[in-house]
């Protein structure tokens, strides 16, 4: 894998844990729904990518592709109860995305929901 690769997926998933720590926080602090700070973090999957290409002039389809889907596996690899039970950010990170009706599914939930997404703007990229 080349570095114009593994970059840019770091700083992706160092982004989405600085903003669904931030999102979760304030759901704990201030009872924002989590409804909210979801969707933020939903679309923060979509929109920082977009950011990314342009910082590190990836122009390749297949290069964002990559980077785009693995980012987002590996932020959802990191909010698995092993990892998040010892980090305090990754356990607020993903109290920004834990909504009481997914429960105990949430990641499951939101990892389908984001792969689809993936799924749908491959197929619009094609066009």
């Amino acid at each position: 894998m080349t570095t114009n690769i593994v970059l840019p997926v770091f700083v992706l998933v160092c982004s989405y844990w600085l903003l669904c720590s931030a999102l979760g926080l304030l759901a704990n602090s201030y009872d924002i729904k989590i409804n909210y700070t979801r969707k933020i973090g939903h679309f923060s999957m979509f929109l920082f990518p977009g950011a990314i290409y342009l910082l590190f002039n990836i122009s390749n389809p297949t290069d964002k592709i990559i980077i785009a889907s693995l980012s987002s596996v590996l932020f959802f690899i990191s909010l698995a109860s092993i990892f998040r039970d010892k980090l305090k950010y990754l356990s607020l990170s993903f109290h920004a995305i834990d909504r009481p009706e997914d429960r105990p599914f949430t990641l499951v939930w939101i990892f389908s929901q984001t792969f689809v997404g993936f799924i749908v703007l491959a197929l619009f990229s094609l066009l």
